[in-house]
């Protein structure tokens, strides 16, 4: 998730870029969506739909436009908040298992996460945040 973090926030630059991370985009988000995609709960579908995409880059903003730029997608909506992401995976985890032992877990270190770090998009998130 950092290499897609980065490889964002470089072409967000626009012409500020790192240039060899925006020459690379395409190739440097290839390969780390195919690292995250490994991890699905359907891992040969999930690449399968990567596979049938050819710009899994995200687009070049203008050099003078904000560096949070990568938090809007093409239509111009923010991206959710860690809150309703994680919400909706709880969620999920019940419907599928109720009694399952991690769930209260899982709604444990949700609330210190937010409590501790805040509620952001996942792309304004560092690695900082997580140690």
């Amino acid at each position: 998730m950092t290499s897609l973090q980065l490889v964002g926030r470089e072409v967000a630059k626009g012409n500020a870029g790192a240039t060899a991370v925006t020459a690379n985009a395409r190739a440097l988000m290839r390969v780390a969506l195919t690292d995250v995609l490994k991890l699905a709960s359907r891992p040969q579908e999930a690449l399968a739909a990567l596979a049938a995409v050819d710009d899994v880059a995200p687009p070049a903003a203008p050099a003078a436009g904000p560096p949070c730029a990568a938090a809007s997608n093409t239509s111009g909506r923010r991206l959710p908040l860690f809150s309703v992401i994680s919400q909706a995976h709880i969620d999920m985890r019940k419907e599928r298992d109720r009694n399952h032992p991690d769930i209260p877990i899982l709604i444990m270190r949700r609330h210190v996460f937010l409590d501790v770090i805040a509620d952001r998009t996942p792309d304004e998130y560092f690695p900082s945040d997580l140690q």
